[in-house]
């Protein structure tokens, strides 16, 4: 047991627009962009941001904790229909995390079960 609490060193943020091709995959996904990685020490994240960059279509954003080896889902986004205009503001979700810590290296992927979703994903945290 450590003798003193470990907290973050250095702030950590991370975006990628979605890929442009679909992916349903919940264990193997092949179109993942990578939107947060750990310190060499490891790291935490805190929120993850969903900001459509457009009309975004109905369907799931999955976000995944990819270890170098296997992906393993740890949270779902269900993303509706929005058209933005000079009275309607794009799509945006966000979700915070309290315990979402990574190894050294490792890293959060984000999945669209819809081509061409326009959405940036973007997750904020900070490595050890």
């Amino acid at each position: 047991m450590a003798g003193s609490p470990n907290f973050s060193a250095t702030p950590t943020r991370g975006s990628a627009q979605l890929s442009s091709t679909p992916d349903t995959s919940y264990t193997a996904p092949s179109h993942t962009v990578t939107i947060f990685t750990a310190g060499a020490n490891g790291g935490i994240v805190n929120e993850i941001d969903l900001v459509g960059a457009g009309t975004t279509v109905a369907g799931v954003v999955n976000i995944f904790y990819y270890d170098t080896s296997s992906y393993w889902l740890i949270d779902s986004f269900v993303v509706p229909v929005v058209t933005p205009s000079t009275t309607i503001a794009p799509y945006r979700a966000s979700r915070t995390y309290a315990n979402l810590i990574l190894a050294g290296n490792h890293t959060i992927v984000a999945t669209s079960w819809a081509a061409n979703q326009l959405i940036t994903a973007s997750a904020f945290g900070g490595s050890f």
